[in-house]
């Protein structure tokens, strides 16, 4: 059993990236590599497209393509103003096309420094990879991609879907009395005969976490994105790959804002969270 954690998200619209569309903000990094989309169900982790990354053997730039998190999606808009230093995870479901691309492709995320996730190795299905990184304020806007892992040599391929990058992290510890459920949007009436009739147009799940000795850089935080109704990745349990779920904050009033006696910078509070994509990341 892992723990949970909840991050700010970045990236187009502030959320996932599934490549049901391939945004603009990705960028080619050399002329010996290509990506696309495509649907073939062993390269798709969600939905229903995902990217295939082609790189040739001729040479030249290791990194094959870039996404920059910076307008309109701006890390800097984001990321908690109260803080100097910032984590960033990026989590991509990848993995290598065929047997001689097995190890030749890398996840990269790039802040003041750059992280690498292992290499892909190819396998049956879309496996999660994660790099991560510290960015201080002020600095200049981070970027994620597929990169080689050496820039020559060997031509590799390779399949990806569902890029998740992260910013700020928050390791929670809630009290037992957590509550998950799923809440549906439903519709129902009886007719004039007595019979019940009920429509069900979707559904979404819904978290309430009483938490307590949070910090005060915590409690700020959690008010922060509520305040601001930011989209937030909420992870269940860090060490299963598939329990992320998208959300925002939704109490009716701050989340947070009761002191534990008699500690002055202890803070408790109950979060309500709300999934708002239930079409989107099919954990």
């Amino acid at each position: 059993m892992g723990t949970f954690q909840l991050g700010a998200l970045l990236g187009a619209n502030q959320s996932f990236e599934d490549f049901e569309t391939l945004p603009t903000s990705w960028l080619s990094l050399s002329d010996q590599a290509s990506f696309f989309q495509t649907e073939s169900p062993s390269q798709v982790h969600s939905s229903a497209f995902g990217l295939r990354v082609f790189a040739d053997s001729t040479g030249g730039s290791a990194h094959i393509a870039r996404y920059d998190y910076g307008l309109p999606q701006d890390a800097h808009r984001i990321w908690y103003p109260e803080v100097d230093t910032h984590a960033l995870v990026s989590w991509v479901w990848a993995r290598a096309a065929d047997a001689p691309s097995s190890g030749q492709l890398r996840w990269r995320l790039g802040g003041d420094q750059e992280s690498f996730s292992p290499a892909f190795a190819f396998t049956g299905s879309l496996q999660r990879y994660q790099a991560s990184v510290f960015v201080q304020s002020g600095a200049g806007v981070p970027l994620a991609g597929p990169s080689r892992v050496t820039a020559a040599n060997s031509r590799c391929t390779g399949e990806m879907d569902d890029v998740l990058t992260q910013v700020d992290l928050l390791t929670l510890y809630p009290d037992w009395s957590l509550l998950t459920r799923e809440r549906a949007t439903a519709l129902q009436h009886r007719t004039r005969e007595g019979l019940l009739q009920r429509f069900r147009w979707s559904s979404a799940f819904e978290f309430q976490l009483p938490l307590r000795w949070l910090s005060s850089s915590e409690a700020g935080m959690l008010n922060w994105w509520w305040e601001g109704q930011m989209n937030l990745a909420f992870t269940l349990d860090t060490s299963d790959t598939e329990s992320v779920f998208i959300c925002r904050i939704v109490n009716p009033s701050q989340p947070v804002g009761k002191r534990m006696r008699p500690y002055p910078d202890r803070w408790a509070g109950r979060l309500e969270l709300a999934g708002i994509n239930p079409g989107g990341l099919k954990f």
